[in-house]
């Protein structure tokens, strides 16, 4: 008869793209501790600030997604087998999102 395969991950293979997404996933994470942290301290300005970070990480996923089924970025995906559309639907949001919540504190006084 026909052998049925249980689905299962292989954890030992690593992929760039695994990388990438590993990545995002401790920095998304790491942002949402620092939020339940920050109101546990009474730090709501501080809580604002990382909760936004979490918000722009988790959407990041979404955009690695769609950004991944576009046809002319096809290109990012010869890079490392995607791992630059991994890297980048993370890096340059939270690069963006960095500098508006700094961008009060190097203002001229």
């Amino acid at each position: 008869g026909k052998i049925v395969q249980p689905f299962a991950y292989d954890l030992m293979v690593v992929s760039d793209l695994g990388w990438a997404l590993a990545a995002l996933a401790t920095a998304w994470m790491t942002c949402a501790a620092m939020a339940w942290r920050a109101a546990r301290n009474r730090r709501f300005d501080n809580h604002r600030g990382w909760m936004i970070r979490s918000y722009v990480l988790a959407w990041s996923f979404v955009l690695c997604r769609l950004i991944g089924k576009i046809p002319a970025l096809a290109f990012l995906g010869e890079l490392g087998n995607g791992a630059a559309i991994g890297w980048l639907s993370w890096m340059v949001p939270l690069a963006i999102v960095e500098v508006a919540l700094q961008w009060r504190a190097g203002a001229a006084r």
